[in-house]
């Protein structure tokens, strides 16, 4: 070994010193010259004040053309025509999964991690037993509006986002784990709760300097918060795990085709599903479970609640649509033996998807969609001659940023109004063409329509989203008149419709705004 007396003629000696700077200074150069090029893309002028409309004065600007929009995580706005060259590629190129672990700083919130079995259980059984669900949802929106909204039978204000929330919270709830355990109280506040904490801890972590954030956020208020819901929840799930193993080893896939006369088991949820994707030997735990469980709830329970808020926010700004609604869900179930709508029958519900598809295209949910990192070790060469270097997030905007669609979105036949008017039958007018018949629907994606992502990339989760804001809708237009003034009144003088907060590049129905709900007089 060496003694102290080498160690301290070494340090003392000139040329050991400059060799040590020499490999010290070696080391900086190939760390520096490792790191990947930034991109090389003109930068949009940011009004901090107005996100969305520094973004719609740089689409503008930019036309077709990639651009760097943002403050300190800038994003590069791709335009809408290169999706068709971007959509498929893998993730080894451009990922959505690493672009969420580190937008929601997964490291340290426990968001984004393994997300897997669910995103498997998602586009497999979610979406192949959409006869069972629709079974199951619709018995549970019942009871979720009696017990949340009750009877009125008279003019009686309502704070709209807060019911929803509860009863999506509910239906979701009984898809994702099956009663007793989404009825439970605890349980509802969990999944309600878990997104508002986890979006504080993900702003809480990004306030952290990158160096000290694996020192400093085990310290973190919402960080703890957000891991005890985690816990929460799993000591939930203990106690049934092996009766959900077991349902995951015996139950079978539905027969589609058949009229549900019995409400299926509510075995037939997400957690019993999700357990047939654990890769082979290894064994699922109340924990693993959890965490998917309420990636799911992040997901989905807000978004749709916002989503349907808005369409709710529409529909009382125009009262009069509403019986052309409900004459075609009546007309609809009345094809059912049951009276209950499946599979089949829901795609002919024509107008209500085209007024939920219309109102989200007005009211999208943000201005910058379809977020991706690009993951190539060497970037990605665009066929327009620009180059996406590694580590780039990307994005596209939004239709309202995108003079609201192509101009091929407008139906000559019947004649439409501008795309800057909201049209509730502006798809359905589409659909009514000889060859478009199934395309324009809420549920389509494409290089313009990118809500629900596009190519390999487009949610899985969208069709049960879809049935479940159908089924809420219906069911609340069966059962109410809705109005934005005291007496049902629709937009006009004093009664607006609710406005619209616009936060950065998000967009977010007024969660404290009420409308008027009254007992149908049939």
């Amino acid at each position: 070994m060496l003694d102290t007396l080498t160690l301290k003629t070494w340090a003392a000696s000139p040329s050991i010193q400059a060799t040590a700077a020499l490999l010290f200074f070696s080391f900086v150069l190939q760390w520096y010259f490792s790191l990947p090029p930034k991109p090389n893309f003109p930068r949009a002028d940011l009004d901090e004040k107005d996100w969305h409309g520094s973004l719609e004065r740089a689409k503008s600007k930019f036309q077709n053309k990639p651009f760097l929009f943002g403050k300190n995580k800038e994003l590069v706005i791709v335009p809408n025509y290169l999706l068709e060259e971007l959509k498929d590629l893998p993730d080894a190129e451009l990922s959505f999964h690493q672009q969420v672990y580190k937008l929601l700083h997964g490291k340290y919130t426990g968001l984004g991690v393994n997300p897997q079995p669910i995103v498997d259980s998602v586009k497999n059984e979610l979406t192949m037993n959409i006869n069972v669900t629709l079974a199951i949802l619709q018995d549970e929106i019942r009871y979720a509006v009696e017990e949340g909204i009750g009877n009125l039978p008279d003019w009686t204000k309502v704070n709209v986002f807060g019911k929803l929330l509860r009863i999506v919270a509910l239906a979701s709830g009984r898809i994702f784990v099956g009663r007793p355990l989404s009825r439970d109280e605890d349980w509802i506040d969990m999944t309600i709760n878990y997104t508002v904490d986890s979006s504080n801890a993900i702003k809480d972590v990004g306030k952290i300097s990158p160096w000290l954030r694996p020192f400093l956020t085990r310290f973190t208020p919402s960080i703890r918060m957000s891991m005890a819901y985690r816990r929460r929840v799993a000591e939930k799930l203990r106690p049934q795990l092996e009766d959900l193993i077991e349902a995951s080893k015996n139950l079978k896939k539905d027969d589609e085709d058949d009229h549900i006369d019995i409400l299926p088991s509510d075995q037939h949820n997400l957690a019993t599903w999700l357990l047939r994707h654990y890769d082979q030997g290894i064994k699922p735990t109340a924990e693993s479970v959890a965490d998917n469980i309420l990636s799911g709830s992040f997901a989905a329970i807000h978004t749709t609640t916002m989503t349907l808020t808005n369409v709710l926010y529409d529909l009382a700004a125009h009262p009069e649509w509403a019986d052309i609604l409900r004459e075609e869900i009546q007309y609809i179930s009345a094809e059912e033996p049951t009276g209950k709508l499946r599979k089949k029958t829901m795609p002919k519900l024509r107008k209500l998807d085209s007024f939920i598809k219309e109102s989200q295209r007005i009211n999208p949910l943000g201005s910058a969609m379809l977020q991706r990192l690009v993951t190539a070790p060497k970037g990605i060469q665009l066929s327009n001659g620009d180059y996406l270097p590694r580590d780039s997030m990307i994005a596209v905007c939004s239709a309202r940023q995108t003079g609201a669609y192509d101009p091929k979105y407008l139906s000559p036949q019947p004649p439409q109004p501008s795309l800057d008017e909201f049209h509730p039958w502006r798809f359905s007018d589409l659909r009514s063409h000889p060859g478009e018949e199934n395309k324009h629907q809420f549920v389509t994606t494409s290089n313009e329509n990118t809500v629900f992502g596009h190519g390999r990339w487009a949610c899985p989760g969208r069709f049960f989203a879809s049935n479940e804001i159908k089924t809420i809708l219906i069911q609340l237009l069966q059962r109410y008149d809705i109005g934005v003034g005291p007496v049902g009144q629709g937009e006009c003088g004093e009664w607006k419709r609710p406005i619209t907060f616009c936060v950065d590049m998000a967009y977010y129905p007024d969660p404290s705004a009420t409308l008027y709900f009254r007992d149908r007089k049939v």
